[in-house]
C-alpha cells in the first residue's frame, strides 16, 4: 500500500507545502473453528505496518489484533478483540510529542438487514 499527499490524517503527518509519501502492508486471517462441535466460532488475527513519512528514520508503526467471534445466526455476529499498537522511537519526531504504545480490548456486533 503506498498512500500519497499533502495530509495523511491517518498518520498524524503535519499539513505542510511539500508532500509525504506513506508506505506500509497489511496482513489478516479469519479461521473458522469447530470448538465445541459448532462452526459458529471463529478466530482472527491481523498485522499492519506502516511508514508514515519517509522523511524520517525509525518512526514506523505496529499494530496487532487478535480476536475471537461467534455467528449468531447468518445475520448476526459477534466479536471481541485485543489490539496492541507500538510505535518506534522517532514517532515523536512526527507528531511533536511521545505517543505511547496502546492496548485496547473491543467488543463489535454486526446485524446485517
Amino acid at each position: 500500500v503506498k498512500m500519497v499527499g499533502k495530509q495523511l490524517s491517518l498518520t498524524q503527518v503535519a499539513v505542510t507545502e511539500e508532500s509525504e509519501t506513506a508506505t506500509g502492508f497489511s496482513f489478516h486471517t479469519v479461521v473458522s473453528m469447530g470448538l465445541f462441535g459448532n462452526e459458529k466460532f471463529f478466530i482472527l488475527g491481523r498485522y499492519d505496518r506502516l511508514n508514515p513519512t519517509d522523511t524520517v528514520a525509525s518512526d514506523d508503526h505496529y499494530r496487532y489484533i487478535t480476536g475471537v467471534g461467534y455467528k449468531v445466526n447468518q445475520n448476526v455476529q459477534l466479536l471481541l478483540d485485543v489490539e496492541k499498537v507500538i510505535y518506534d522511537k522517532n514517532s515523536a519526531a512526527i507528531v511533536g510529542t511521545s505517543t505511547p504504545d496502546t492496548n485496547t480490548i473491543a467488543i463489535h456486533s454486526e446485524f446485517k438487514f
